[in-house]
């Protein structure tokens, strides 16, 4: 912690907004952050890989197809080439949008991003980091003495461990996919793993599996859901945290429930 930096308790709102608020903003870039941390999510997650060049730039998926308007092997491209593309464009066609109404983005760096949570007391940042950047992300957060604003996240269950051991206090989400194993075998693999909270896709999000993991002292999450009735109905099952893309309405559906 930087001298004379005064802490305040960070959130608990079990609200991740998943790439940040995606539902407003194309997901992982700054101003899809910068509207979840307005809307007060506890948590933003982030998706991190690294360029040919060796920057940290925030994309979930390997090429940039998706989300751009070129298709770009992050691995194979430099920073330079990432910079000039246009992440907007992928949003602006998945919602028949114009470039007034959804102007250019630039990918961010991680960097960037860290920065902007370290700015403030509330909220933290959970990292997914890909094809074993890990260790080096893990550097770019002491460097920038920011360990105390960040998470990690990630169905890899080795490079958790190993997160576990680079950086040995930061809370680790172990996210489960659509064919996990049974409840037993995940309460054992968080066990072992020392992680904080197991966030199970929504497809597997039944009573059992909710209950098994809560009974062995494990926050429960869930991924990705959006819908108001779907959560109401998860924390009646006793799930907790939430990732979603749509932070401002989660936010409220859970503040509801526990008036």
């Amino acid at each position: 912690m930087k001298k004379g930096h005064v802490r305040m308790e960070f959130l608990y709102n079990g609200i991740t907004a998943f790439r940040g608020s995606s539902d407003a903003f194309p997901e992982n870039t700054m101003a899809a952050y910068e509207e979840a941390l307005s809307a007060g999510a506890d948590w933003l997650q982030i998706d991190i890989r690294q360029t040919a060049d060796g920057h940290f730039v925030a994309c979930h998926d390997a090429t940039t197809g998706r989300t751009a308007d070129q298709d770009l092997v992050i691995a194979e491209s430099t920073l330079g080439d990432l910079q000039a593309l246009d992440f907007s464009a992928g949003f602006r066609k998945q919602w028949g949008l114009g470039e007034e109404e959804m102007p250019a983005s630039r990918i961010p760096l991680l960097p960037d991003v860290l920065a902007l949570i370290r700015q403030q007391d509330a909220t933290r940042l959970s990292i997914q980091p890909f094809e074993g950047c890990l260790s080096d992300v893990a550097m770019v957060v002491q460097e920038m003495d920011a360990d105390e604003w960040v998470g990690v996240n990630g169905g890899d269950v080795r490079m958790l461990l190993q997160a576990r051991q680079f950086m040995s206090e930061v809370p680790i989400f172990y996210d489960t996919g659509p064919e996990p194993g049974s409840p037993q075998e995940e309460v054992e693999v968080a066990l072992a793993g020392r992680f904080n909270s197991v966030v199970v896709h929504r497809s597997t999000a039944d009573a059992a599996r909710i209950r098994a993991l809560v009974g062995a002292g494990f926050e429960v999450g869930v991924w990705t859901v959006d819908d108001p009735e779907e959560i109401q109905a998860l924390l009646q099952l006793g799930a907790s945290r939430f990732y979603t893309d749509c932070p401002w309405t989660s936010l409220s559906v859970v503040a509801e429930y526990y008036e």
